[in-house]
């Protein structure tokens, strides 16, 4: 309801060139208060990091690669979905999320270099190494017009990471976006809120604007407990920005390579 005002509002109707009833659709509807969306942690990410190794390293190399790119660089579903080996940058030890034949990225600020740690870096390597795809998670074969696209390819695979993350105890309603908020905790702790943002590639909107983009941000700025002024201060700043890897999934052994 409340994006359906929203349609309304005089920002968005001065450019109609139409007359409109009065009063306008909406006009003098209350609202309940939103909702606390301060995110609480229930994850022990080293826990979890060691049991997905341990159960799905080798058994499902898919699920795995898919848990390690949530956790361990914060991508979202559909940068996982469409992601391609390419896009790793292994001397720098970067992920770089660009516009593809095959993917569009949900807003401009989507587009960045997302700093990996060198051990999960040297895991993905390792997979990369045997991959028979160019595409980093196995899925269906998309057209030219897949960047358009809402399908995700690797479904399959998400169910089946989404299942074994509930039975080791992420009940969240969707395991894997809780992966996501989970990278950006670990990195707003170490690293402040405007990594996090950077790295997660969302950006810092006006405090009444309720896309999902906000709602990370709104969610780190209440893990950091920032109060609006510092929220601006960090936006422009460019000195937080981390300059070495980060350390956001414990150590992970390096996949056997392939005879």
């Amino acid at each position: 309801m409340r994006r359906a005002r929203c349609l309304f509002a005089p920002g968005a109707i001065k450019h109609l060139g139409v007359a409109l009833p009065s009063p306008l659709p909406f006009e003098g509807v209350a609202f309940e208060p939103r909702s606390n969306t301060r995110y609480h942690s229930n994850i022990d990410p080293a826990k979890l990091a060691r049991a997905a190794q341990k159960e799905l390293a080798t058994s499902d190399e898919p699920v795995f690669l898919a848990f390690l790119l949530a956790l361990g660089a914060g991508l979202r579903r559909m940068e996982i979905d469409r992601l391609e080996w390419p896009a790793f940058h292994w001397n720098n030890q970067v992920i770089k999320i660009r516009r593809t034949k095959y993917f569009e990225p949900k807003t401009e600020t989507s587009i960045r270099d997302v700093l990996v740690d060198p051990e999960v870096m040297s895991v993905f390597r390792g997979y990369a190494a045997r991959a028979t795809s160019n595409f980093v998670i196995e899925g269906m074969t998309l057209s030219l017009k897949g960047a358009t696209s809402n399908i995700y390819r690797a479904q399959a695979v998400f169910e089946r990471l989404s299942a074994w993350l509930r039975r080791h105890g992420v009940r969240a309603c969707k395991p894997l976006h809780e992966l996501r908020k989970e990278f950006g905790s670990m990195v707003n702790r170490k690293h402040g809120l405007s990594a996090a943002k950077d790295l997660l590639g969302t950006p810092i909107l006006g405090p009444r604007q309720g896309t999902t983009s906000t709602n990370h941000i709104r969610r780190l700025a209440a893990w950091a407990r920032y109060s609006p002024r510092r929220v601006e201060a960090e936006r422009s700043s460019s000195s937080t920005k981390p300059r070495r890897p980060l350390a956001a999934v414990p150590a992970l052994r390096r996949p056997p390579a392939a005879h």
